[in-house]
């Protein structure tokens, strides 16, 4: 709904929308968006509560954040109809998805679970989940062994460490510091 609308408001501040109305209308279709988008967050933010991060709702969170920014770049082009909201677009979602991959949201999602666990926000971590992420996971499975124990934890550490990268494909930045 939000590439539509989108869509939509861009093809008519190309098109015309040089009145004020056409204007108001064209804002109106981007904060109705917006509220879409405020909905679809918080629909997520109560599946994270309830169940931790996945990489999927972190790349779920990462396209609605690609979305609002969007959205105030149309409003840009709406108010000014002389920028340039394509390279700008294309710059944001270059960057964007550079600082996602740079991130090391393996790391950041093994961590907010096991925290969210330790600290009783989760009733369980799904330790098969994170030990298929990659080995940037280690340090956070190795404070739940710390706290929980248990040898399939134990297992899943050690087969992280033992287990390098099949190709140059899954190489990673941290993950020289995990495997040695």
């Amino acid at each position: 709904v939000a590439a539509i609308d989108l869509g939509f408001v861009l093809f008519c501040a190309a098109k015309g929308g040089g009145t004020a109305a056409e204007k108001a209308l064209s804002l109106l279709i981007c904060a109705l968006t917006l509220v879409i988008l405020a909905s679809a967050f918080w629909r997520m933010w109560l599946y994270i509560a309830a169940y931790g991060l996945s990489l999927l709702r972190v790349m779920t969170l990462w396209a609605m954040a690609f979305i609002l920014l969007s959205l105030a770049l149309a409003s840009v082009k709406i108010l000014r109809p002389g920028f340039k909201f394509w390279p700008c677009f294309a710059a944001l979602g270059l960057y964007g998805w550079v600082l996602f991959n740079a991130a090391g949201v393996d790391a950041r999602i093994a961590d907010y679970n096991v925290d969210a666990y330790l600290s009783g926000k989760l009733g369980s971590v799904d330790t098969a989940y994170l030990a298929n992420l990659s080995p940037a996971c280690i340090p956070a499975l190795e404070r739940l062994y710390e706290a929980e124990g248990g040898d399939g934890l134990r297992r899943s550490i050690d087969g992280l460490r033992a287990d390098g990268p099949d190709s140059w494909i899954e190489w990673s930045l941290p993950l020289e510091k995990y495997t040695g």
